[in-house]
């Protein structure tokens, strides 16, 4: 599942500056039985900033939100493959948040 922002583009006139990138979108899962085995990805990753002179680019997009909720896991739920990063600009974007709520424990993921 992917939930990214856009990058920036540069200026007609002069690539040299560039918008700031798009913030990353939100996911919001809402199941019974969660089978997320490994190699799943789900993202929502704030976009790059346009231009390419360093101190003439946008700001990054910051990272977007995902929350998983669930009655109960089918098994163990990796989670290396989840991002919600800022994206890289003139000033990066912050992180989003990612939460998983499942078999009767909340857990805020550090991504």
């Amino acid at each position: 599942l992917l939930a990214n922002g856009a990058n920036g583009m540069n200026c007609a006139n002069n690539a040299y500056y560039g918008g700031g990138g798009g913030a990353g979108g939100s996911i919001w899962l809402t199941t019974g039985v969660l089978d997320a085995s490994e190699g799943h990805r789900i993202e929502a990753n704030g976009g790059q900033a346009g231009g390419s002179h360093t101190a003439r680019r946008g700001g990054g997009g910051g990272g977007g939100r995902v929350v998983i909720q669930a009655t109960t896991t089918s098994s163990e739920t990796p989670t290396d493959l989840w991002s919600v990063n800022g994206g890289s600009g003139l000033a990066a974007g912050d992180p989003g948040s990612a939460r998983l709520e499942a078999n009767g424990t909340v857990n805020i993921l550090s991504l």
